[in-house]
């Protein structure tokens, strides 16, 4: 976990001239140190997709803008988090007063981090990037296993792009739940609080991903979690598909090495599979074919990894890997076995193998 320092924490205003929420968002904005009176030179500047997709839906959708429009872009350790588009439509940035006079705009950015400066005075407040947190103390962690080596645990704070909202940053609001793995020496390692709240049913507990509103990603993790142990019987749920094989061996070999994907056992997924080339595979197999290394194995892996980075940028790139893995990285195994793919009483054998010219009179 990385503490959260507010020194850290900054607002700058700038002339964007264009915005997208692909491979991972960005913007261009105007680069005043190299422009001149008569070339206009811009730099791209990487902002998460969603911020993004907010500050297009607040300028009615667009994104490219013959003149470059005023925004106040907040920065946490050199990575924008938050952009604030500018209320008027108006070239510079200076607003007129009630009185009649100019005085510069100061944006909800500007305001909210006076805001979070004395908030996080008090306590012990983390980032992941994405969100600052502190742990909720009167509320109780819930083991996930019947050991207690996995556990969640609760927290408050509130979300960097929140920054630019017309509203009082709060750190009483509960965000989501952290999970916990104890290791067999003890040392405890901590995830970022990617769930967004614990889902209690006849007794029994689990974690919902925390999302934008897209309910069919959470599916099969969700569906695990029925029982007061999830993690105990995940392993029998869900499998871990090659889709996270291969981003992780990406993302990972990146910031480790490529001895630190090891534990993918990528040379036996193309002797299995009869390939060198796994990222070529059909999407289906991809999402639906088991890598042998179980969905437990996996996150406490990752875990680990998130405990070596050395900075807030690597820390990100393992945070999104984890993400992924409980979403799009596992399937139901259930949905794939002969029972959820026969009719009743039917098997393999009952399917005809046909040559091509019979298949092709068929569907004629």
């Amino acid at each position: 976990m990385f503490p959260f320092n507010i020194n850290k924490l900054y607002v700058k205003h700038v002339l964007v001239k264009s915005a997208t929420p692909s491979m991972g968002g960005s913007i261009r904005v105007v680069d005043e140190e190299n422009s001149t009176d008569t070339v206009e030179r811009y730099k791209k500047i990487s902002v998460p997709g969603s911020v993004i997709r907010t500050f297009i839906l607040s300028h009615g959708k667009t994104s490219r803008f013959l003149k470059p429009v005023n925004a106040a872009l907040t920065y946490y350790d050199d990575n924008a988090v938050a952009l604030e588009p500018y209320p008027y439509n108006y070239e510079t940035d200076i607003m007129d007063t009630v009185s009649g006079g100019l005085v510069k705009w100061k944006s909800n950015s500007e305001r909210n981090v006076s805001n979070i400066t004395d908030l996080t005075r008090i306590g012990n407040w983390f980032t992941d990037g994405v969100l600052v947190y502190r742990f909720k103390q009167d509320d109780p962690q819930v083991d996930l296993t019947r050991n207690g080596k996995f556990r969640a645990v609760q927290t408050e704070g509130f979300c960097f792009s929140s920054i630019s909202f017309h509203k009082t940053i709060e750190g009483s609001n509960a965000i989501g739940f952290c999970i916990q793995f104890e290791t067999n020496s003890g040392k405890v390692v901590t995830s970022p609080p990617l769930w967004k709240k614990m889902i209690v049913d006849n007794s029994h507990q689990c974690l919902a991903n925390q999302d934008e509103g897209k309910k069919e990603h959470n599916v099969s993790f969700v569906s695990a979690c029925t029982m007061a142990y999830p993690f105990d019987q995940i392993n029998e749920t869900l499998a871990v598909n090659i889709a996270f094989a291969l981003k992780a061996a990406e993302d990972i070999a990146d910031i480790f090495g490529y001895d630190s994907i090891e534990p993918l056992a990528l040379e036996e997924m193309m002797i299995g599979l009869n390939t060198v080339n796994l990222p070529r595979l059909h999407k289906h197999i991809k999402y639906t074919h088991d890598i042998g290394m179980p969905f437990t194995h996996a996150f406490a892996w990752l875990l680990g990894l998130l405990n070596k980075t050395q900075t807030l940028a690597d820390y990100i790139v393992i945070r999104s890997l984890l993400q992924y893995l409980t979403k799009k990285g596992v399937y139901r195994k259930q949905a794939y076995t002969e029972n959820s793919v026969y009719r009743k009483d039917k098997s393999v054998a009952d399917v005809p193998l046909l040559s091509l010219d019979e298949e092709t009179f068929a569907i004629q």
